[in-house]
C-alpha cells in the first residue's frame, strides 16, 4: 500500500476518534491485537483491524484493506478484507483504493447502509458498534424518516408528471422543476 494512502487513512480514523497509538489503542496496523488472532491469520497480515475502545467487544470490529488504483481495486481488496474478517470474525469490511471506499457486512453480505445511504467512507466507532446485527443503521427521528420518504414522493411524482408534459430529456425536468420550485418558494416569501 502507498504511504500517501496510509497516512490518508490515518488521518481519517484519528479525525473519526480511533486510536492507533498508546495503550488505549484500537486500531492495528499490518497484525491483529492477541496472539491466538495472528495464529487465526498465519501469514496472513490485514492493512488495519479495528476494535472497540471499551471492554464491550474484545473481538475485532472491522478489517480496513487499502490498494493502489493499478493493483487489485476496490472488488480485489473488499475480497482480501472478508477472507481476513472470515478468519478473525470480524463483521464488518472496508476497502480503499485511496479515493473511493466501500463497506461490507459480512456476515449480511451487503454494502452497509446508515440513515438511508451506502456508506462510502470510513465511519465512527460508534457506528461501526450500530452495524454489528445488521448492514442496515437509520438513526433518523421516525418525523424525518416520514418526510423524506414524502418528499421522494413527491419529486417521483412530479417527474412523472413533467414526463407526460413532453419533457424526455432528465435536464430538462431537472431545469423546469427547479424553475417551479424557486417561483413557489418566491412567491411563499412576497407573502410574509
Amino acid at each position: 500500500m502507498e504511504q500517501y494512502t496510509r497516512t490518508k487513512i490515518n488521518t481519517q480514523l484519528t479525525n473519526l476518534g480511533w486510536i492507533l497509538d498508546g495503550a488505549n489503542k484500537n486500531v492495528f496496523q499490518e497484525e491483529p491485537r492477541t496472539k491466538e488472532e495472528k495464529r487465526k491469520l498465519g501469514r496472513l497480515r490485514p492493512d488495519y483491524v479495528l476494535y472497540a475502545s471499551t471492554s464491550q467487544r474484545y473481538e475485532p470490529l472491522a478489517i480496513i484493506e487499502a490498494k493502489t488504483y493499478k493493483t487489485k481495486g476496490l472488488d480485489g481488496a473488499i475480497a482480501q478484507a472478508e477472507k481476513y474478517a472470515h478468519k478473525l470474525e470480524a463483521p464488518i469490511v472496508f476497502a480503499t483504493d485511496g479515493v473511493y471506499y466501500h463497506a461490507k457486512h459480512v456476515i449480511d453480505k451487503k454494502h452497509l447502509v446508515y440513515n438511508g445511504e451506502e456508506v462510502s467512507n470510513l465511519i465512527k466507532e460508534e457506528i461501526v458498534l450500530g452495524f454489528l446485527k445488521s448492514y442496515e443503521l437509520d438513526t433518523r427521528p421516525k418525523e424525518v424518516k416520514i418526510s423524506q420518504s414524502n418528499l421522494i414522493k413527491i419529486f417521483k411524482e412530479i417527474n412523472s408528471l413533467l414526463r407526460k408534459d413532453g419533457l424526455l430529456a432528465g435536464h430538462e425536468r431537472f431545469s423546469e422543476f427547479a424553475t417551479i420550485l424557486f417561483l413557489k418558494l418566491f412567491s411563499e416569501r412576497e407573502k410574509q
